[in-house]
């Protein structure tokens, strides 16, 4: 069985084909995904689906880095409802993201606070984007209080393989998508996976308006096996052992 750590199955990309996809995926082998909302208009759908399909899909929640600054006063506490009605749902997509003009770093980082609070409190785990930001969260998470007891996921992880052994000591876990096999990036993903204990390691389809595709598993499954000098079932094996240890 293969799992999805990541997409965005609520997207208008994949408006009315939901079951469809569902059907499809099951039959590649695919068990189950995790459906990622990103800010308040999208937690509604991402709950309708879960709903729709309760054996397939795990809904998370969360407010993404880059809707941080323009969210309504009230979204926590939105957002703290759509987490209690779906107990198993992790808070997620959050996080930090440096490289989209006009994101105001403190504001951002007000969010995340909030969030891994909430998370804490309802003791689920978090679900971190992060992109040309990862030395402020290190410093994030160093300063933090306290942080989710359950752990963080970072998702399509792109820091450096001594970033991630940094991350590990916080509770990280970390999900590779297709874009970490091209060839470009492959050489620095052999080393990220060389750095990574087995036990911390989730697979993304990151399926998306912007693109990604949840059929793109089995193929994502088989190469980092190869990578890592598995056997694709016993490979398999330990991603779904993971897989319901985080989620």
């Amino acid at each position: 069985m293969l799992f999805d750590a990541h997409n965005h199955l609520q997207h208008a990309r994949f408006s009315g084909d939901a079951g469809e996809i569902a059907a499809r995926a099951r039959a590649a082998g695919i068990a189950k995904i995790v459906i990622n909302g990103t800010n308040e208009n999208d937690w509604a759908r991402v709950a309708a689906l879960a709903e729709d399909l309760p054996d397939f899909v795990v809904p998370a929640f969360g407010l993404h880095p880059w809707f941080a600054g323009n969210a309504r006063p009230a979204w926590p506490a939105k957002l703290r409802e759509f987490c209690e009605k779906f107990p198993a749902a992790p808070v997620g997509e959050i996080g930090l993201d440096y490289a989209v003009a006009g994101n105001n770093p403190a504001v951002q980082e007000i969010a995340l606070r909030a969030q891994f609070d909430l998370a804490r409190a309802l003791n689920r785990p978090a679900v971190l984007h992060c992109v040309r930001a990862f030395g402020a969260l290190e410093k994030f998470l160093r300063e933090s209080p306290a942080l989710p007891a359950r752990g963080f996921l970072l998702h399509g992880y792109g820091g450096s393989p001594e970033q991630a052994k940094v991350f590990l000591k916080f509770g990280a876990y970390f999900s590779l998508s297709e874009k970490h096999f091209s060839e470009r990036k492959l050489p620095a993903t052999r080393a990220l996976l060389s750095a990574l204990p087995a036990e911390r390691l989730l697979l993304e389809s990151d399926a998306s308006d912007a693109g990604g595709d949840i059929f793109s598993l089995p193929g994502l499954y088989a190469k980092t096996a190869e990578l890592l000098g598995l056997p694709a079932e016993i490979f398999a094996k330990r991603v779904a052992e993971n897989f319901r240890e985080f989620f």
